[in-house]
């Protein structure tokens, strides 16, 4: 099979993607499509998704035994969490690049309540460098930077360090930067 579109009309499906906060209930308007195109060394897919509270568009790339090496994103929206484009590639084994640009970035459910690590890494138990830089960055309920950039970087052990900065209300910059204590240090903020 060289080439394949498949289309799928979702409005029955109840998809529940937590990981990103979306949640599209059975009933509710939504369709993909699937484009597929294979060779002898890569496997790559063009994916599409629309709903009221969602939208991907997007291009995969697998390696010849199915392995994801990179998803092109030409868009990413979830009402209330992200509208942004990027990339995300392999690295190594088990670790993930990130970086996306965009209107909104909401990054706080993924970093948590950092001031209640003391000194261990958190949830995220990946190898994940990330870089964001967005119009407007949402750390945590009623705290959102205006032109701002977050870098997140994690490894199996968890959340290693977050840095972000921007514009608060008041218009005055904001810089802030956690690292995750080494060999029991407590962290540094």
């Amino acid at each position: 099979l060289d080439v394949a579109t498949i289309g799928f009309d979702l409005r029955e499906a109840r998809i529940d993607i937590g990981e990103i906060g979306w949640v599209k209930p059975a009933g509710d308007a939504a369709r993909a499509t699937l484009t597929y195109k294979g060779s002898d060394t890569t496997q790559a897919s063009t994916v599409r998704l629309e709903s009221e509270t969602a939208a991907l568009d997007g291009d995969i790339l697998l390696d010849t035994v199915g392995r994801f090496q990179a998803l092109t994103l030409r868009r990413l929206f979830v009402d209330g969490t992200a509208d942004v484009a990027g990339r995300v590639e392999r690295v190594g084994r088990a670790g993930l690049d990130i970086e996306l640009t965009g209107a909104f970035l909401d990054i706080s459910s993924v970093i948590g309540d950092i001031s209640g690590l003391s000194g261990s890494g958190g949830d995220i138990g990946i190898n994940l460098n990330m870089l964001a830089n967005v119009d407007r960055l949402r750390l945590r309920r009623g705290l959102d930077l205006a032109n701002a950039s977050v870098t997140v970087e994690s490894d199996e052990s968890g959340l290693r360090g977050v840095s972000a900065n921007g514009d608060i209300a008041d218009g005055a910059r904001l810089a802030a930067n956690y690292r995750v204590g080494e060999n029991g240090a407590p962290p540094q903020i």
